[in-house]
């Protein structure tokens, strides 16, 4: 053409999937995933650190076979708790909610019991504190939103995916 411009116009782009597009497409739904609280975040942090303290220890433990004691062979399994513990609240797993209430519920009752069995020291009161701290922290409402906002929408992509037409040609 004389005057400079070309009639080449931009190449077209393929059509994006419906659920892109759609705000009531469930998948569209899921890209728009709840925000993990910070105090969750603070948990899988506290968890994953014992984790890794708990493995220190069993591997430090071979280090001195003359202080080993037989509770340090078993301490590779309260660490993959502590990790299972830890990854379910970071994917806002219901399932994983209700595991760290019970865990640290269990936790808390299982210190004040021991403290009727043995001197009780201000360290002690910290293993009650905490675990109380972050049961109370999960059955808030906004934290426990979430967790069950994650739920609902893996629920509705399942049954959008059962739904989803198949093309034969």
């Amino acid at each position: 053409m004389p005057d400079g411009t070309s009639n080449l116009s931009p190449p077209k782009l393929p059509k994006p999937p419906r659920w892109a597009t759609d705000p009531t497409d469930p998948r569209y739904q899921l890209r728009l995933r709840p925000t993990r609280p910070a105090g969750v975040v603070v948990i899988v942090t506290l968890n994953f650190a014992l984790a890794a303290f708990l493995l220190l220890i069993f591997v430090l433990s071979f280090f001195q076979p003359t202080n080993m004691d037989a509770t340090a062979y078993l301490l590779p399994i309260p660490a993959l708790f502590a990790i299972i513990i830890g990854f379910g609240p970071w994917t806002l797993s219901p399932w994983a909610r209700l595991m760290c209430i019970t865990f640290y519920a269990f936790a808390a009752v299982l210190f004040v019991v021991t403290a009727f069995t043995h001197p009780f020291s201000s360290g002690d009161l910290l293993s009650v504190i905490v675990p109380v701290i972050i049961v109370v922290y999960l059955l808030q409402p906004s934290v426990r939103a979430p967790f069950e906002h994650h739920s609902i929408l893996l629920e509705q992509q399942a049954s959008a995916d059962d739904e989803e037409p198949t093309t034969g040609n």
